[in-house]
């Protein structure tokens, strides 16, 4: 997953690059792919006296193919901030607090939900009529022997396994890191369920 970082950098101490960065290294801590326009600044040489439109033609295209848009405190206060929430809000992007990795505040889950099952979700994993029929083809195979077995509830390690044919199907459709990662807990979550039923 990758980040991209906003908020205030003029008329602020420093241009705000402390808080910048702070958020890039919280960021990174938590395994995230990390776009810091206050880096990009300084490896140019930046110059507050430069017009806006050269940052927003050089940052909004490293905005696009984010996961998110992560706001630093004072976002509300600067244009660029406000522009670039805009795109990524077009771009179906989480809109995350800087400070805590959260969602940011305000934002209903049915807005979030919205955003995301009509954004860039459905980019990433296609419609939900064709994803959906190609993991319940998975899942068919995966519970074709639970399903003779006339035990009334799917077993816990089964539903660990459902879950990793739903990442395996998303990850055939467009390869993604967080697929893999999820696919990789789904299996250590089924090791712990065995485990506790004595059948690792």
């Amino acid at each position: 997953m990758r980040v991209y970082l906003a908020g205030p950098m003029s008329g602020v101490e420093d241009h705000n690059f402390a808080a910048f960065d702070a958020a890039e290294a919280m960021f990174r801590s938590l395994g995230w792919d990390v776009v810091n326009p206050a880096r990009i600044d300084r490896e140019e040489g930046y110059d507050p006296d430069w017009p806006r439109e050269r940052f927003m033609r050089r940052d909004l295209p490293a905005l696009c193919p984010c996961d998110a848009i992560a706001l630093l405190p004072g976002w509300r206060g600067s244009p660029g901030a406000q522009n670039e929430l805009a795109v990524a809000r077009m771009c179906g992007h989480i809109v995350l607090d800087a400070e805590t990795a959260e969602p940011l505040a305000g934002e209903s889950i049915l807005a979030e939900a919205d955003r995301l099952v009509n954004g860039q979700r459905q980019a990433d994993y296609d419609h939900p009529q064709r994803d959906f029929t190609r993991t319940g083809r998975k899942w068919g195979a995966t519970l074709d022997e639970w399903r003779w077995s006339g035990v009334p509830a799917v077993p816990p390690h089964l539903v660990a396994l459902c879950m990793v044919d739903l990442k395996t199907v998303r990850e055939a459709h467009k390869p993604k890191r967080d697929n893999r990662v999820d696919g990789c807990g789904y299996l250590a979550a089924e090791q712990l369920v065995l485990e506790r039923e004595g059948r690792a």
